[in-house]
């Protein structure tokens, strides 16, 4: 089969488009010159089919993480704060976690002035994230009262409901040096665990559609791609159908020839029609749904990096 790229860019990648401006980077694969980014996708997707992995979090994960460390963000022992399941044919299976949690700090100084809990998937009940914050606040030796002040202040700015817990009062500026671990009293007292996770079961509320309510709708679904579909969709969404900038009849025929070349054929899957394309096609359709989920792993990656290497 011929090269697929449609592009006269010197040193472009035949499967993404991207550009690269030194032809070494590039790798030969099924005829095709292909940057490290797709030779990374191409090589988890079949490593999720071959050993029929039917955990869509942790196709999206581990998609997400070939995506991202093929572009060289992240290390090959680095998996970003995903976690980490299992290898198989030398390909981490990672997934992204229900709940994490950690202090926010004063400036200077190691004593916590706010929990921070970040909630990625719906599936995470009000005990969990309990657990979860007691866990935190005894290993930072925060002491909690029921009868004490507080505040949750909650948002769903990056693709996960993320709650804030803090004291009635956080100590002065001038005297966080005096201290060496958190300070005990009353006023410095966090809300307890079963008030956090009263308030969590309410932000979640219910995605039933006679009372929905909350949050839990835009947090992560365990999904009912099988896994053909779910790898087909999610690599089609990786290579460019995220990109709403190209018009479909420009970008699909690409990402079509890509998906024969090195998804559907290698594995004697049922190709799709090339030169033409379908809005009713289905990989589209699950590519749509699959996007945004893929999307908070990608954030989720993105942010590791960047406490990483600030």
């Amino acid at each position: 089969m011929v090269s697929i790229t449609d592009l006269d860019i010197v040193g472009a990648c035949d499967t993404c488009g991207g550009p690269t401006g030194d032809l070494q980077t590039l790798q030969r694969r099924a005829g095709d010159n292909v940057c490290g980014q797709c030779d990374a996708l191409f090589t988890a997707a079949h490593a999720l089919l071959d050993n029929d992995v039917r955990d869509e979090p942790t196709i999206l994960g581990t998609l997400a993480f070939a995506w991202s460390r093929g572009a060289g963000a992240l290390g090959t022992e680095n998996y970003g704060g995903l976690e980490f399941l299992s290898s198989t044919d030398g390909v981490p299976l990672l997934s992204l976690p229900a709940i994490t949690a950690g202090v926010v700090t004063c400036d200077g100084s190691r004593i916590p002035k706010a929990a921070k809990i970040d909630v990625y998937s719906r599936a995470a009940k009000p005990r969990e994230l309990a657990e979860v914050y007691e866990g935190l606040l005894k290993e930072h030796g925060i002491h909690f009262d029921v009868c004490s002040g507080g505040s949750v202040a909650w948002d769903i700015e990056d693709a996960n409901l993320t709650l804030t817990v803090r004291a009635m009062k956080e100590l002065h500026p001038g005297r966080v040096s005096f201290f060496k671990t958190y300070p005990v009293g009353r006023i410095y007292s966090f809300p307890p665990p079963a008030l956090v996770s009263g308030f969590y079961r309410t932000l979640l509320g219910s995605i039933d559609k006679r009372t929905a309510s909350g949050y839990a709708h835009a947090l992560a679904e365990s999904g009912r791609h099988t896994p053909q579909k779910a790898v087909t969709g999610s690599v089609a969404w990786l290579l460019g159908e995220s990109n709403d900038a190209i018009p479909p009849r420009e970008r699909r025929p690409r990402i079509v020839k890509t998906l024969n070349n090195h998804l559907l054929a290698p594995r004697d899957l049922q190709e799709l029609l090339e030169g033409i394309w379908s809005p009713e096609d289905t990989v589209w359709r699950d590519a749509s749904v699959l996007g945004p989920r893929l999307t908070r792993n990608l954030h989720y990656l993105q942010e590791s990096c960047k406490q990483q290497f600030p």
